[in-house]
């Protein structure tokens, strides 16, 4: 019996030892799985907040873009020269064609500084004859002159050998303007102006299919510039030269 007491009392201080382990485990183990949700919820946080910031950016880029598009259009401003013919179907070989330099711009802005550009053509395939119906406010050349075009003159096209000069300037940065005041009557009228404005009109005797280019040499420093040129296109077969026809290109000329 005396030795049994110990036992039972040293089994009874193990237990509780055993039970301090446990609680203390216990705790540990809580502590742990407190720690473990924490940083999963941290890291679901993180994550969140991640998804927001790239749908932020993505939704901010898509406001930028739409941004640029519309500033991009808005500043694309361009003078822009047009050449039309007088037929739009093919002509016999010899007959008449007029060409019209109309001008204009993206934004229907009529006070610019100044413009200048190049007509060029094949002429071995178009016979210059003359020209009517120039507008000549601020004008720097007073009558269209022919001149071989020179390397400098290039529109990259190597059938091109001939080009118009045509150059405006305004000091007051006026250019076309709304009015002018027209001195070829009397006595001298005010008269409007509107875009499209043809600048002026060319006339050529067709001999073959060719091509008019029209390249810049000088512009309002704010805008840019789009040219577009005209085919002509000619039958093989040869016109022969009537007293009408000589009638048709004085009348023409004489507009």
């Amino acid at each position: 019996m005396p030795c049994i007491v110990p036992i039972i009392e040293g089994h009874g201080e193990f237990s509780h030892f055993l039970k301090k382990i446990k609680n203390r485990w216990f705790f540990v183990n809580l502590r742990l799985r407190i720690i473990k949700r924490y940083k999963k919820q941290k890291f679901n946080k993180r994550k969140e907040q991640s998804i927001m910031q790239c749908k932020q950016f993505k939704i901010m880029m898509q406001i930028l873009a739409i941004i640029f598009c519309i500033y991009g259009t808005a500043s694309a401003k361009e003078q822009m020269i047009t050449l039309l013919s007088s037929s739009e179907a093919a002509l016999s070989d010899g007959d008449l064609v007029t060409i019209t330099v109309q001008y204009s711009t993206s934004d229907a802005n009529q006070m610019l500084s100044s413009l200048g550009v190049r007509i060029h053509y094949d002429s071995s395939k178009l016979e210059y004859l003359g020209f009517d119906q120039m507008f000549s406010k601020d004008t720097l050349v007073e009558s269209p002159v022919q001149q071989d075009e020179s390397i400098e003159q290039s529109d990259d096209d190597p059938t091109t050998d001939k080009v118009f000069l045509l150059s405006y300037a305004s000091m007051n940065g006026d250019w076309p303007g709304t009015y002018y005041i027209d001195e070829s009557v009397n006595p001298p009228a005010v008269k409007t102006i509107s875009l499209p404005l043809n600048l002026i009109r060319l006339v050529f005797k067709a001999k073959g299919n060719t091509t008019i280019n029209v390249s810049r040499v000088t512009g309002d420093n704010a805008y840019g510039f789009q040219g577009t040129g005209v085919n002509v296109m000619v039958h093989s077969e040869a016109h022969k030269w009537e007293l009408k026809d000589v009638i048709a290109l004085l009348r023409i000329l004489s507009k």
